[in-house]
């Protein structure tokens, strides 16, 4: 689906305070021709925007700096008074009227709500409708959030695969079910349960090891030497004190 309209409404008197149409090509944010400074535009804020109507999580970071948490208080003012909103048309097509077209809401100021077509939401029920309606994902593996990321490069120039590794603590298995999902070549699903495959192998494997180094053995041969060399002195103790010998499910 495409981003057909970005509206940002007081939802106090219901006015639409801006209004953004997209079309098809690149669609770029520029300030006015007479203007002398190129910054403070609202490009940032614009991102922002998007980002939230696309499922992140901290609203707050719309005017708070991420580095130094500082806040920008007319901003936060104007939300908060206004109950602001910010609004996303979804559509199959951005050249014809017909094809599914979604509606979707979020309000900026604290406690505020999600919205799909109307439909009031949680944060965690709006991911998952996003992840049925725009990548027809039903169990929510991988999830939206996960994937949404990987349309966003921020690190092309660094590590030749850092521009492929998007999530702050994504594992191997979190991009195998990602990519697998984006290219069409296996089922997440089964990704998923291969993972869980093979971290208990790998758990095990670790079980393995320690009780290896524990009692100081390397090979199943000297586990079953050291076995067979306690049942022998159990048999001699036994014998000496007159106990009966234990029957051994041991074989070698």
């Amino acid at each position: 689906m495409f981003i057909k309209t970005l509206r940002i409404v007081d939802t106090t008197n219901d006015v639409v305070m801006r209004q953004v149409d997209f079309h098809m090509g690149a669609n770029l944010v520029r300030d006015t021709e007479t203007s002398e400074s190129h910054n403070k535009v609202g490009k940032t804020t614009f991102l922002k925007l998007i980002d939230i109507l696309m499922g992140a999580g901290n609203k707050k970071l719309l005017y708070t700096d991420n580095a130094t948490n500082a806040i920008t208080v007319d901003l936060q003012n104007i939300i908060s008074d206004r109950r602001i909103a910010a609004e996303l048309e979804l559509a199959d097509s951005l050249e014809s009227s017909h094809g599914r077209i979604a509606h979707l809401r979020v309000d900026l100021f604290p406690r505020g709500h999600y919205f799909i077509d109307g439909e009031r939401l949680s944060a965690s029920a709006y991911r998952e409708r996003l992840n049925q309606l725009i990548f027809g994902i039903n169990d929510n593996v991988p999830t939206f959030r996960q994937l949404i990321a990987s349309f966003v490069r921020v690190a092309v120039g660094g590590d030749s695969d850092k521009f492929l590794r998007m999530l702050p603590n994504g594992n191997y298995a979190t991009y195998r079910a990602i990519y697998n999902h984006l290219f069409k070549i296996s089922d997440p699903r089964l990704d998923k349960e291969l993972s869980e495959l093979k971290l208990s192998q790998s758990r095990t494997r670790e079980s393995l090891r320690q009780y290896k180094r524990v009692n100081g053995v390397d090979t199943a041969e000297q586990q079953e030497q050291i076995l067979a060399a306690l049942e022998a002195e159990y048999e001699n103790w036994a014998r000496t004190y007159g106990i009966a010998p234990i029957t051994s499910s041991y074989e070698a």
